[in-house]
């Protein structure tokens, strides 16, 4: 595709109505899946960041909701990571893991896990009650 056939696209979305452009996105994403066969699937991308997080943000945080997404030229699965704990529900997200879904490679830097864990002290602390 040219640069002329992409931004022409681009135009003819910024045209359509919102629901226009989900069903749009919808499709997309079906041809995406159909004809380009990744090496990671979700669930290997939810293991992969549930593993990163175990080992580098805290063993009280897992990821959830994975999506699919296009990010510097190659596909990625983003999940969204949570706080949990035995006596409440997930809670958050604290921040995103990102995993590349042709190599599995967990492409989050150390300055997001300690954004992670500076989230998660914030919302725990948050939660606790007063003394």
């Amino acid at each position: 595709m040219t640069q002329t056939t992409y931004e022409s696209l681009v135009n003819l979305l910024q045209l359509l109505p919102e629901p226009a452009v989900v069903e749009v996105a919808d499709f997309a994403d079906y041809l995406f899946r159909k004809h380009v066969q990744l090496a990671v699937d979700e669930r290997a991308a939810r293991r992969k960041a549930n593993g990163w997080l175990v080992t580098w943000v805290g063993n009280m945080v897992m990821a959830e909701h994975a999506q699919l997404r296009y990010t510097g030229g190659r596909p990625v699965w983003r999940l969204e990571a949570f706080v949990t704990s035995l006596s409440r529900s997930p809670r958050g997200p604290i921040g995103y893991v990102d995993v590349d879904a042709l190599t599995g490679e967990v492409l989050n830097s150390e300055k997001d896990i300690e954004a992670m864990q500076r989230a998660g002290e914030a919302l725990e602390s948050s939660l606790s009650p007063s003394a």
